[in-house]
């Protein structure tokens, strides 16, 4: 999609999705909320393969953010 939000690409549709109540994109996946279950889904962001349930209990979720664990290292200081 272009910053004017021209060329859209529809990437996933179908009752799969449940409501999607929230999303995030991290790397090449996109993962979502579901509104009716609170349950928790990724899937290819280049619209490959199938939605996948991420394992876990979750009470209510509203909504989800991805982020990396693993750090970037350290600049010395000049």
């Amino acid at each position: 999609m272009r910053e004017d939000g021209t060329r859209r690409t529809l990437v996933a549709y179908g009752n799969y999705l449940k409501h999607p109540l929230s999303l995030d994109v991290f790397e090449s996946s996109i993962y979502w909320v579901t509104r009716d279950s609170g349950e928790i889904y990724s899937m290819d962001k280049f619209g490959r393969g199938v939605p996948v349930k991420l394992p876990g209990e979750f009470a209510n979720p509203s909504s989800i953010k991805v982020y990396c664990m693993q750090t970037s290292g350290t600049t010395p200081a000049v």
